[in-house]
Order: structure tokens, then sequence, then C-alpha cells
């Protein structure tokens, strides 16, 4: 069964060290599905912090995926160009 995190409000440089704190908690938990569809508000803090909690997840062997980017964190990622890095686009492994 998959954990869920579902943190609410704004995502920005006030509540970062908050909330990577709270998704490191939630990584205690494999598998792992960070919901996003709550955050109200990002900055650029928002997707730095959904680059680290990947790389937490990598060096801690924790299954992570992500569920319900909201657009206002789309829109930022792709202004940003790491679109891809940040959300997971499934592989097409039949080839």
């Amino acid at each position: 069964m998959t954990a869920r995190f579902i943190p609410e409000g704004p995502l920005s440089l006030d509540t970062v060290s908050q909330l990577r704190e709270a998704g490191e908690k939630a990584m205690a938990a494999s598998p792992v599905c960070f919901d996003l569809g709550r955050i109200t508000q990002v900055d650029s803090s928002a997707i730095s912090l959904i680059l680290e909690w990947k790389r937490m997840a990598m060096d801690k062997g924790v299954e992570l995926e992500f569920a319900t980017f909201p657009d206002h964190l789309l829109t930022l990622a792709e202004l940003y160009g790491v679109h891809e890095l940040i959300i997971q686009v499934p592989h097409d492994n039949s080839h």
C-alpha cells in the first residue's frame, strides 16, 4: 500500500524548511506518494524542494511518486525549464 503525504497551503521560501522536514518524515514509508494538489501558492523554492525530495528519496532508496501538480506549479516548472525533471513521464519500454 502506498503511503500519502499531502502538504497544504503555500510552498514558498517561508514554508520550505517545514515542508522539507515533513516530506523527509513521510519518506519513512515506501512507496510514498506526495500529492501536491492542495498547494495554494508557489515560488522558486517549490521547484528546489521537489528536486530535493527526489534526491532524498533516491539517497534513502525510497520509491517516491508525485501526484496532482497544481497548474501554477507546472507553469513555474516550465518557466524554469525543469518541467521534465519535476513531472514523471511514464517510459515506454516496449521498443
